[in-house]
């Protein structure tokens, strides 16, 4: 069972967001994927996974625990066009040299 405890909660008015630093206990199992952990905090804070994205889960050395860098978003943000900008500064990058 995942526990989520809410190290730090920011209220970013001018990007419409929630910004947080979470820790993550997951005793007995390995270190959850992006998307249990969307669906978690989108459990936690009542709301859609499709409004949480996640920018980084750092593993704790030593320990059954966590760390979590995460956004929640007032309207739901599209993957898909994400990834594709990820992609295309790939591209470019790539034909510069």
């Amino acid at each position: 069972m995942i526990q989520i405890n809410v190290l730090s909660e920011y209220d970013n008015k001018l990007l419409d967001r929630k910004d947080l630093f979470l820790l993550l206990d997951h005793t007995g199992q390995p270190t959850p994927r992006k998307a249990v952990v969307e669906q978690k905090i989108a459990e936690h804070f009542k709301t859609s996974p499709d409004h949480v994205e996640i920018i980084y889960i750092f593993s704790i050395s030593g320990k059954a625990a966590s760390r979590v860098k995460a956004k929640i978003w007032n309207k739901p943000i599209k993957k898909e066009e994400v990834k594709n900008e990820t992609q295309t500064n790939k591209e470019m990058g790539d034909d510069k040299g």
